[in-house]
């Protein structure tokens, strides 16, 4: 049997580069790759101008503590169309923090129903902000109601995590039998709207080895639960992802990399994601939280079933001492006024004595 040859260092940098890119889309549980010169053409790529998306005015504490990191959002669209990323609602919101000096990376997940300002006279489910307006409107939304300081995004849909699990070859996750029959009823629905077969026969209670339509219709599952159970579900996928794609061979990232190219829309420069991309091997996934901690869940109006932060101030406080170790941090007026709003429309204040959310 001969022995297989070893990499080159050229191959053995452009593995870490595409690895690295892989697992920052994987956190959006919506894989997708960010690198190749030859490739940047494909990516669908929209500036966005600090004017359009930063409104609040922070204390300096804030803005020196935020110097140390560099911060982007994640959004993964749920939107039942393939590589559309003007409208649609986002599904999943993260907000990736990454220690410029440790390089460790943070990602805080922002509930999908979580009731704050969206626009600018209006309050609803933050994932509607995507609808509304896109990219921009929806990290303005962020920005304004957590006060922070995000100009970078990185977008992806349906179509981008099927394909990337496929490409790996499936992944292994335990399940229980209404996940099982959750699963194999979604898979319908991911298949019309992806384009994209299920390979595999139905999954059944147990540890099965999922193909893409399985995997995304599992991250998707809402019913058994709540909205916290689906981002655990999320996490699940995202560790089985980066663990098949750190073994996988360079051809199959590359297959990947000319599959998912056309799937992504971002904010970032080409000198940007080199930037990212010089030190890939030297990040470490730290902690993950889910914003907001302390809530209280109810119909709020016309908006339906809502995830309230009890209340907003106190959960943006801690948000920044998780994210950027930010013990000082002063909530902006116009983060005061909007915690404000949300107390007398929905009568939810903050109540110390509830756990904050793992």
């Amino acid at each position: 049997m001969s022995k297989k040859r070893p990499l080159t260092k050229k191959q053995r940098r452009k593995r870490k580069i595409i690895i690295f890119f892989i697992e920052l889309i994987v956190l959006l549980v919506l894989i997708g790759v960010l690198w190749v010169a030859m490739k940047m053409g494909k990516i669908q790529r929209h500036e966005i101008k600090e004017t359009e998306v930063i409104k609040n005015k922070v204390d300096k504490t804030t803005t020196t503590a935020m110097e140390k990191y560099t911060t982007f959002a994640l959004f993964g669209l749920d939107n039942r169309t393939n590589g559309s990323y003007e409208s649609g609602n986002a599904d999943t919101i993260m907000v990736v923090s990454i220690d410029n000096k440790t390089k460790e990376v943070k990602i805080a997940s922002v509930y999908r129903d979580t009731y704050l300002k969206v626009d600018d006279d209006t309050y609803n489910k933050v994932n509607a902000a995507y609808a509304q307006g896109g990219a921009k409107q929806s990290l303005k939304a962020i920005n304004q109601s957590l006060d922070l300081h995000i100009t970078d995004y990185v977008a992806v849909d349906w179509y981008a995590l099927a394909k990337a699990v496929d490409l790996l070859g499936g992944i292994k996750v335990k399940v229980t039998s209404g996940e099982a029959n959750l699963i194999n009823a979604y898979g319908y629905e991911a298949i019309k709207t992806t384009g994209i077969k299920s390979t595999r026969g139905k999954v059944v209670a147990g540890t099965n080895t999922l193909d893409g339509i399985q995997a995304l219709s599992y991250a998707r599952i809402r019913a058994i639960g709540n909205d916290f159970q689906r981002t655990e579900r999320q996490r699940t996928v995202v560790s089985a992802m980066l663990d098949k794609s750190k073994e996988a061979s360079v051809g199959t990232l590359i297959s990947m990399l000319d599959e998912i190219f056309p799937k992504i829309s971002t904010s970032l420069s080409y000198g940007e994601m080199a930037s990212l991309a010089k030190d890939a091997m030297k990040y470490t996934i730290g902690e993950t939280t889910g914003f907001p901690y302390f809530h209280k869940g109810m119909r709020v109006g016309r908006y339906g079933d809502c995830l309230v932060p009890a209340d907003l101030s106190n959960n943006v406080s801690k948000l920044h001492d998780f994210l950027f170790l930010n013990e000082s941090y002063i909530p902006s007026n116009t983060l005061k006024t909007f915690n404000v709003k949300i107390i007398c429309v929905t009568g939810v204040k903050y109540v110390p004595v509830e756990k904050p959310t793992p």
